[in-house]
């Protein structure tokens, strides 16, 4: 029987956050997408260029997320480059988070909007922001682990901050 792969706690709760993000943004990319879709074939009536337009950027906004989790899933990643995915997922989110509320408040209004504003910001609030913070505090940890690192190869080399870098 294979061992199963060994993830420190701190990669396995990013892989599952991330896991949490796909899940959430694939049902709107899924619907904003098919809501662009049949927009495009319903051109007869007034504004509907709008709505084909916004929901097709929308659309590709949510699978612009779940794009960047199956990426990160598949790369050996540093710190940095979590940072980085972490950042564009939330980048992403918050975009879309942005339109949203700006057409629901200046669109039409229908009674779906007050809910929708609802689970969206809960969704932004509970899925991308934390883990984005997570991200930074793991970042600057092992930014400051690598100096304590660096420090300690040049200490047991008898090197120092004054060292000329070139001998000779």
């Amino acid at each position: 029987m294979p061992s199963p792969q060994v993830r420190p706690l701190d990669e396995q709760i990013l892989r599952t956050a991330g896991l949490f993000q796909a899940l959430a943004a694939f049902p709107i990319a899924f619907f904003l997408g098919s809501c662009a879709w049949f927009a495009l074939f319903d051109t007869y009536s007034q504004g509907y260029f709008y709505y084909f337009f916004a929901d097709s950027m929308t659309a590709l906004m949510a699978a612009g997320i779940i794009f960047v989790v199956i990426v990160q899933r598949k790369v050996v990643a540093t710190k940095l480059l979590t940072l980085q995915f972490e950042a564009g997922k939330t980048v992403l989110a918050t975009g879309l988070w942005v339109w949203l509320m700006l057409d629901s408040a200046l669109g039409r209004w229908s009674r779906e909007r007050v809910p929708r504003a609802t689970m969206a910001s809960i969704l932004l609030v509970l899925f991308f922001y934390p883990v984005l913070g997570y991200a930074i505090v793991q970042w600057k940890v092992g930014d400051e682990e690598d100096r304590s690192v660096v420090s300690e190869e040049r200490a047991e080399r008898g090197e120092s901050e004054q060292t000329p870098l070139l001998s000779g």
